[in-house]
C-alpha cells in the first residue's frame, strides 16, 4: 500500500542506511511512487508490485513496516483489512523486534484486530490530523512467542 510514496519517501529520507522497500498492487500507484522517488533521488528504496497480505518476503525477514491503509471502506475484505494485513506482517517481521506502524482512520478497527491476534505487542497510539481528517498512527511490536 505505498500508493505515490509519501511514507516511504520519509522513511528513506530518516533511515539512509536502511534498504526500504515499497509495494502496492496498483501499477499506477507504483509509477507515481518511482517518479516521486526519482525527484527525491533515493536509491536505497525498491518497488515491487505485491499484496500488503500477501508479501514475498521469507518469515521473519522484516526489521519495520509502515503500512498507510486506505482510509473509509473502500478496500473491505470479509476479514477485514487490518487483519489481513496484520497476519501477513506477523509472518514477515521478525519475532520480539519487527514493529509496524499503521495509519488509519480507523482506530477501533485496528484496535479489534490487535486485540484478537497474540503475536502482538501494542506500543502506543497517536492521534493526528491530515488533511482536516483525525488519523491513528498505531505503533505495533511483534510478540516473541505468537
Amino acid at each position: 500500500m505505498v500508493g505515490k510514496g509519501g511514507c516511504l519517501v520519509e522513511a528513506a529520507l530518516a533511515c539512509p542506511s536502511a534498504l526500504c522497500l515499497g509495494a502496492d498492487t496498483n501499477p499506477d500507484q507504483l509509477a507515481a511512487c518511482a517518479a516521486n522517488l526519482h525527484h527525491a533521488a533515493l536509491r536505497q528504496v525498491g518497488l515491487l508490485q505485491a499484496d500488503a497480505a500477501r508479501l514475498p518476503f521469507a518469515s521473519g525477514s522484516v526489521d519495520a513496516m509502515v503500512v498507510d491503509l486506505p482510509f473509509g471502506k473502500r478496500h473491505a475484505r470479509p476479514k477485514g483489512l487490518e487483519a489481513e494485513v496484520l497476519a501477513e506482517a506477523r509472518r514477515v517481521l521478525r519475532p520480539g523486534s519487527g514493529r509496524i506502524v499503521l495509519m488509519t482512520t480507523g482506530k477501533a478497527s485496528v484496535h479489534k484486530a490487535v486485540a484478537e491476534d497474540c503475536g502482538w505487542q501494542p506500543v502506543s497510539r497517536t492521534e493526528v490530523v491530515l488533511g482536516g481528517l483525525k488519523v491513528w498512527l498505531h505503533l505495533i511490536r511483534r510478540a516473541s512467542n505468537p
